[in-house]
């Protein structure tokens, strides 16, 4: 099962019947419970890495990696759950509370990766460019 951040116009009613979640879905809010067939709604699974170094984070594409080391999976587990139980994240937002920040805070306990928090408050790199992760 995959916990993860759908917004609020994405309800899981408008999903078709699923052989493998069923009746196991659950949803609080924005937040959703499914199984991975569902979530990926057939799409490509991207893998998104953690703990990588500064300048690797800065050559590769926007959205696929984070300086920030990941928690243990029993941690990020926990994190996703509580989350789902008292729909904690706050509402969707595209730039600033989205489905990119709601998987680095369950992995990592913050929203931002470490390398785009120094670079908001100019303590790193000048010479790059900020983009929001």
């Amino acid at each position: 099962m995959v916990i993860h951040l759908r917004g609020a116009a994405k309800k899981l009613g408008e999903l078709p019947a699923c052989h493998r979640c069923g009746g196991k879905r659950v949803e609080n809010g924005e937040i959703a419970k499914v199984c991975i067939d569902c979530f990926l709604d057939g799409e490509t699974l991207q893998i998104y890495d953690y703990g990588v170094p500064v300048l690797e984070f800065i050559s590769r594409k926007r959205g696929t990696c984070c300086t920030s080391r990941s928690k243990p999976p029993h941690e990020v587990i926990s994190a996703a759950t509580d989350l789902l139980e008292r729909n904690g994240f706050g509402p969707y937002d595209m730039f600033t509370n989205n489905c990119e920040h709601f998987a680095v805070y369950c992995k990592t306990g913050s929203k931002e990766c470490n390398f785009c928090l120094q670079l908001i408050h100019g303590t790193s790199i000048t010479s790059y460019k900020y983009e929001p992760c």
